[in-house]
């Protein structure tokens, strides 16, 4: 991902509201209207910081360019937001906490934060990004028209995300467009340009592209076709060379057809696509059943443990077996013994911060 030239687009062409701001506090106040209402807390309480800030406000997004200059936690202020967050780290380091879920940011990445769920960002001094703010309400229609389905919630995993060289284009295109003098005409074009960029961060998401009915990401036929291959053979040691003799092209005519389909090669998406299995067995593992990291690892063809460890943790954020520790630890917690015995099985709501309810377990 070459950010660089899109840094210095809105450095060209936005407006500077921040530079060399120390106040936490009237950070926070040029920072909200840009994103979502939110705190700013230095780490070192003596700490002093020199925040800097470029924004480009379009029609129904906005994007930011932001670094703090000191280590900071930024919390949310209002449980209630309107905004998804599409963060894109260009460098240093930051650590986001959505939910359950966390995240070390890698450089050159991005990822989403939802409205739904209370975050948390642990940014270092060093750290520099570029917010994307989408509002919720137009996220959720485009979501519901590429799944072909009814505008719902919709809550990517907390992932980083190589974002393809198409979608910084695109947000190139509205920065430019967006600080030009626009007739009604321009503005409608924009808003079309807005959408579509919105749609491209959506079909960047794997676990996103993973729920899209089969008409609306068809990749090539021989793409599909080694896709559904790996996925059939997750477990075994594949190569490359075998799964392009399996589709009948050539190893680099494989790898040339999935960099210019979705912009990773065939051995990556294999990889992520093992780790997501991985993640999804562990955070789905039953107390009492024979399951361990080493068991997920094999089952999912990671067999190299030490290699597995550091993947599934620079992809999710957390060692698999804090996943499932977590996990088995929170389904044994959530059976308890209700009135006149009866097994009650304790379930939160969806979002944090509502007292959880109690449901009694099938059969009682």
């Amino acid at each position: 991902m070459d950010s660089g030239r899109l840094v210095d687009l809105i450095q060209a062409r936005g407006v500077s509201v921040a530079s060399g701001v120390q106040d936490a506090e009237e950070l926070v106040d040029i920072l909200t209207p840009l994103t979502r209402p939110h705190r700013v807390v230095p780490v070192q309480a003596t700490a002093v910081l020199d925040a800097r800030v470029e924004s480009v406000v379009a029609a129904n997004i906005s994007l930011s360019h932001v670094s703090y200059g000191a280590d900071v936690i930024v919390t949310p202020a209002d449980v209630d937001v309107e905004t998804f967050l599409f963060p894109v780290s260009l460098s240093g380091s930051a650590r986001l906490t959505y939910g359950d879920d966390t995240l070390i940011a890698k450089s050159q990445t991005a990822t989403v934060i939802a409205p739904y769920r209370v975050f948390r960002s642990e940014i270092r001094a060093d750290h520099e990004q570029i917010i994307v703010t989408i509002p919720r309400s137009r996220l959720e229609i485009l979501a519901a028209r590429l799944l072909g389905r009814g505008r719902e919630e919709v809550e990517p995993a907390l992932a980083n995300v190589r974002v393809p060289a198409s979608v910084i284009a695109q947000v190139e295109t509205v920065v430019l467009m967006a600080t030009e003098d626009l007739n009604a005409q321009s503005r409608d074009v924009l808003l079309r340009l807005e959408d579509l960029l919105i749609e491209s961060i959506l079909l960047a998401l794997p676990d996103f592209r993973r729920q899209l009915p089969s008409a609306a990401f068809v990749p090539s036929r021989k793409v599909g076709a080694a896709m559904a291959y790996m996925d059939d053979h997750l477990a075994e040691p594949l190569t490359i060379s075998e799964v392009a003799t399996q589709v009948g092209v050539t190893a680099r005519g494989l790898q040339l057809a999935f960099q210019r389909e979705l912009n990773q090669t065939p051995m990556r998406w294999l990889r992520d696509r093992r780790l997501d299995a991985a993640h999804g067995l562990l955070s789905r593992a039953v107390p009492g059943q024979e399951v361990t990291v080493t068991s997920v690892a094999r089952a999912t063809g990671l067999h190299h443990l030490g290699h597995f460890a550091r993947a599934f943790r620079d992809r999710f954020g957390e060692q698999p077996s804090s996943i499932l520790t977590a996990q088995t630890g929170r389904l044994a917690a959530a059976i308890e013994e209700g009135p006149g015995g009866r097994p009650v099985t304790v379930l939160p709501r969806y979002r944090e911060g509502l007292v959880p309810e109690q449901i009694a377990a099938p059969g009682s």
